[in-house]
């Protein structure tokens, strides 16, 4: 997104969408919540980019237990 200043001079202003560079890779972290939020036991899920790593929250859905970190790695690996 840009605009363009009184003076003329086009202001780069940031991206529109949510996608970020980690690692060389191109990530849309909407992408991975939408994957999160398919998988059974998550209610809902967020994906946030930080110091050049994706963290990810999870809330069980309700009556499911404890959402176990590993299986979800997993769930996304595949």
């Amino acid at each position: 997104l840009v605009r363009r200043r009184a003076d003329g001079a086009v202001e780069y202003l940031g991206r529109t969408d949510r996608q970020v560079k980690i690692r060389g890779n191109r990530v849309e972290p909407g992408e991975i919540e939408a994957v999160l939020n398919g998988l059974p036991g998550v209610d809902r899920a967020a994906v946030i980019a930080r110091d050049g790593t994706l963290t990810a929250y999870a809330v069980p859905a309700p009556d499911a237990g404890p959402v176990d970190a590993g299986s979800l790695r997993a769930a996304l690996a595949d």
